[in-house]
């Protein structure tokens, strides 16, 4: 659910006009307790579309990427130099 964040802004300007003309130290602090909620609220969704934005999701990890993490060698890329295999075992000559 996205709120925009000029309705959010407009309502923190009414509780902190409320709390400007509160009766109580309690009434007070209740709507500064509900100015720092939605300042929380706006700085939560900020942080997050930042986290979203630079954290690729799972379904981007292209293949390689994925050989790496499962601990795949790469069987298939033997070097020949002159005439000689290179290949993974000791007996390969």
């Amino acid at each position: 659910m996205d709120i925009h964040i000029s309705k959010l802004l407009a309502k923190m300007e009414k509780e902190i006009h409320g709390a400007m003309h509160g009766s109580s130290d309690s009434e007070v602090r209740e709507r500064l307790l509900a100015v720092k909620t939605l300042c929380d609220l706006v700085l939560e969704e900020q942080a997050e579309e930042r986290y979203e934005t630079k954290q690729p999701s799972p379904n981007q990890v292209d293949s390689l990427q994925l050989q790496k993490m499962m601990g795949a060698s790469n069987f298939n890329n033997k070097k020949k130099e002159e005439g000689v295999v290179n290949g993974d075992s000791i007996f390969d000559f």
